[in-house]
């Protein structure tokens, strides 16, 4: 898996921008036969079943056949990843930003939007300069802390789950990628594994076909979704430590939680979206 994408805003726009045809091939599969051991993820109580979670695979990945700029995020259906116009959404153009690999398989991130991009890197928050990508990890094994990307309205958690572990097959996925994207610079097509001709690397175990099944229907999972207000005393206590430290770390969001109703993952919420 390259990389898994979860809405993160209280509102909802990530969810349901994601949510659309143009999407399914990261919605509805995900690879269940793999020679990779997946890393743990970030999120302790992170739900599989999350509406609208988007997960990035290589074989789905080396399939697109133009990928000169990267993996497209944008309200065009030309774009890899869609963000269709739902009500409320706002600040998203129409090609925003892309996922790419540099030559020292770094995954970088780079804003072509006329209203910004913005990138969580803990509790760090910068805005991208325009059509210059910055690395959101070292090279593979190195470690990647909780990340969010926010596009317009819309957040999401951006989680590599194998980048840490960074094994031999990962890296070879990585350089099939970065080799895919170098290719779409020059204009040639990228769509499928590479030939012997053009790289020297031995092929990857992790392309041979895998079996696909399909995720549980949006429609069977709405029970579990129920939105949680903030009462107004967990908002109290909130803001209070906010106050006092804005810049709160994973222990410090544990001992809130010992205080309020919420899960970490909405205080989380809370201190990303009240920065």
């Amino acid at each position: 898996m390259f990389a898994v994408l979860t809405p993160f805003d209280p509102r909802g726009f990530a969810a349901r921008t994601s949510l659309c045809a143009q999407n399914q091939r990261w919605l509805q599969h995900f690879p269940v036969n793999s020679s990779r051991e997946p890393t743990p993820s970030l999120h302790e109580d992170a739900d599989d079943d999350v509406p609208g979670e988007l997960h990035l695979s290589f074989s789905e990945i080396l399939a697109i056949s133009d990928l000169g700029r990267g993996l497209l995020f944008g309200r065009s259906k030309s774009a890899h990843i869609h963000l269709a116009a739902v009500v409320g959404l706002k600040g998203v153009s129409t090609i925003h930003c892309a996922l790419s690999v540099d030559d020292k398989l770094r995954i970088c991130i780079t804003d072509y939007s006329t209203f910004g991009t913005f990138v969580f890197l803990g509790l760090a928050q910068k805005q991208l300069e325009r059509h210059i990508a910055m690395p959101l990890t070292g090279e593979p094994g190195a470690p990647c802390g909780d990340m969010a990307i926010k596009l317009g309205n819309a957040l999401f958690a951006i989680q590599f789950p194998e980048h840490e572990l960074g094994n031999a097959a990962y890296r070879r996925n990585m350089q099939q990628i970065a080799q895919a994207f170098y290719r779409g610079c020059n204009g040639e097509k990228s769509g499928g594994t590479l030939s012997s001709g053009t790289s020297t690397m031995p092929p990857s175990s992790c392309f041979t076909p895998q079996v696909m099944i399909p995720r549980e229907p949006i429609s069977a999972r709405k029970d579990k979704q129920k939105r949680k207000r903030t009462s107004l005393d967990d908002q109290a206590i909130l803001e209070a430590a906010y106050k006092c430290d804005a810049r709160a770390d994973k222990a410090a969001r544990l001992e809130l939680v010992k205080r309020v109703t919420l899960g970490e993952k909405e205080v989380q919420v809370h201190v990303f979206w009240n920065r």
